[in-house]
């Protein structure tokens, strides 16, 4: 079997890894929350990449689960350097949308790929609305980051062989997405600080861990396109996110 692709590709992921952290170095970020938020987050998907390597080691455990893993590990670090840039960016002012027309169907299938291997371990069902034909104007990267968060958050809380839904309304100015879940829910002194930087961190339901700096990346993310992010959840029952964003906005 030839493995120079692989080779190839594992050091086109590596060469993207180093130019994500020279670039967060540039940006001269000395703030002690960002970089707690940062060394937390990276730890354990790092530390997976790590010790899927030394399995591979092993000729008896090279299987596609393995690579499969390995592969879904370093995809989500990459994507957490992604979202720190861009939530640092954001936070200096350096980050501006870049505005773009795309379908709401293109976004959804993209994200949902990006997930489709944390929700097959726990065996979740997704239902969502997307539909050929309906075009967004917005920064897609951004749009696409919320989504990804959202779900993210989703898969974390949510039960197994639960649903996920993920559903679009619109009114007569926004469009409007809502990520729904069948999780633990949220309790009030959590939700009352939930989209601020006083938010506590809670473990998922299979002991997932994180620091919940991804919701305050998605309000700055919808803010940026004028629109408005919030949520609605029962303790025992779920929670359900949704976003805003106005139909109308500057190419």
């Amino acid at each position: 079997m030839d493995n120079s692709n692989s080779i190839y590709k594992n050091d086109d992921g590596l060469n993207r890894l180093e130019k994500k952290i020279a670039e967060l170095s540039m940006l001269n970020l000395s703030h002690d929350k960002f970089l707690s938020l940062l060394a937390h987050d990276l730890r354990g998907p790092v530390s997976n990449m790590v010790q899927l390597a030394m399995l591979m080691d092993d000729e008896a455990m090279r299987n596609s689960e393995v690579v499969k893993m390995l592969q879904v590990s370093a995809n989500k670090t990459l994507n957490l350097l992604d979202d720190l840039l861009g939530w640092v960016k954001s936070k200096q002012g350096i980050l501006k949308p870049n505005i773009s027309s795309f379908t709401f169907k293109q976004l959804i299938d993209e994200e949902l790929a990006h997930v489709e291997y944390s929700f097959s371990i726990k065996k979740i069902h997704i239902i969502h609305n997307a539909v050929e034909g309906l075009l967004l104007s917005a920064d897609k990267n951004m749009i696409g980051t919320v989504v990804r968060n959202l779900l993210g958050n989703a898969i974390k809380y949510s039960q197994k062989n639960s649903t996920v839904e993920v559903l679009y309304v619109s009114d007569n100015n926004d469009h409007i997405i809502s990520i729904k879940d069948q999780g633990v829910g949220i309790n009030d002194a959590v939700g009352k600080v939930l989209l601020t930087e006083h938010m506590p961190t809670a473990q998922g339901t299979s002991g997932e861990t994180g620091t919940g700096w991804g919701l305050l990346l998605c309000k700055d993310f919808v803010e940026l396109h004028h629109g408005k992010i919030w949520f609605e959840s029962k303790l025992g029952v779920g929670s359900v996110f949704s976003f805003s964003i106005p139909k109308k906005l500057a190419a």
